[in-house]
């Protein structure tokens, strides 16, 4: 047996009992959550969200190249507020019955290198994120590591609005996580403050609770759900259709702010409208997976 698929048979029988559990094929939200009616904060009636271990799911690390491979952190299930008051999404409570795998990291250069012909990144370097990326180049990646990282018995997606916010609050339930108080960012992200406008290295900075590295700030974080009100936007759980802008140009979401960005546009409810198909030096992905 080739040694690299003696690696994924190995890493997927230590990962047996938590792939068992299993998730649905886009790993919404339990489809039994409290989804509100337009208003800023949750019903007093509602009650809190249940709170959430901030111990982290044993990890699945996928070997991609000699030299090269992709942790994804486990995410525990459990629930929280989504949004913050006065933003453009409904403030709602969103519960996860089922566990996922994020990116511990950004997508390297390297990583993309592994499964796509050509770098589109503006600054290059294998350990810094992939940048200058558009939605038709994300999905084309997403693609590309299903069709070579299938046998591994897990899909990989672009993670939802609901799905990165859970990850990035690492266990703040109803309030904001600590790196968005504009005193601690810095600890946790690259921002306009301390970047000198230039991507960094990705896992320089600390991690969340959860071992989540460059959460906020470094490069934007494209997700599947489309930036306009209307439509199914008031669901962030769950892959939209394209909505075209009045350019008739699919517009969706980066999420996490960038190193350009202040403080305020790094935390972890901010949320940036993008043209599909209009690469940004400040842009990059980060992975999901679910067992199939």
């Amino acid at each position: 047996m080739p040694g690299g698929r003696r690696a994924t048979h190995v890493i997927l029988l230590m990962l047996w009992p938590a792939l068992i559990a299993g998730c649905s094929e886009e790993n919404p939200a339990d489809d039994t959550a409290l989804q509100e009616p337009a208003r800023k904060a949750p019903l007093a009636s509602d009650g809190p969200p249940e709170s959430v271990s901030v111990k982290p799911e044993p990890p699945f690390i996928l070997p991609m190249a000699p030299g090269v491979t992709m942790e994804f952190v486990g995410i525990p299930p459990g629930s929280f507020v989504m949004g913050v008051v006065g933003g453009d999404l409904l403030r709602q409570k969103i519960r996860f019955a089922k566990p996922f795998y994020l990116g511990r990291t950004e997508v390297t250069q390297e990583q993309w290198s592994a499964v796509m012909a050509g770098n589109p990144s503006a600054m290059k370097g294998g350990k810094y994120p992939v940048n200058r990326v558009d939605w038709p180049a994300c999905r084309a990646f997403v693609k590309a590591m299903n069709e070579k990282y299938g046998a591994t018995g897990m899909k990989f997606a672009l993670p939802t609005e609901a799905q990165w916010e859970y990850a990035c609050r690492a266990g703040a339930v109803l309030g904001l996580d600590s790196s968005d108080d504009p005193n601690q960012i810095e600890r946790y992200a690259w921002l306009g403050s301390n970047s000198h406008y230039e991507p960094h290295l990705v896992a320089q900075k600390k991690p969340n609770a959860w071992g989540l590295y460059d959460m906020q700030g470094n490069v934007a974080e494209w997700c599947v759900h489309e930036s306009r009100l209307g439509s199914n936007a008031a669901d962030p759980r769950r892959e939209p259709e394209a909505v075209a802008d009045s350019d008739d140009e699919p517009v969706y979401v980066v999420r996490g702010g960038n190193y350009r960005e202040g403080a305020s546009a790094c935390s972890s409810t901010s949320r940036f409208p993008r043209r599909a198909v209009v690469p940004l030096r400040q842009d990059g992905l980060r992975l999901l997976c679910t067992p199939r």
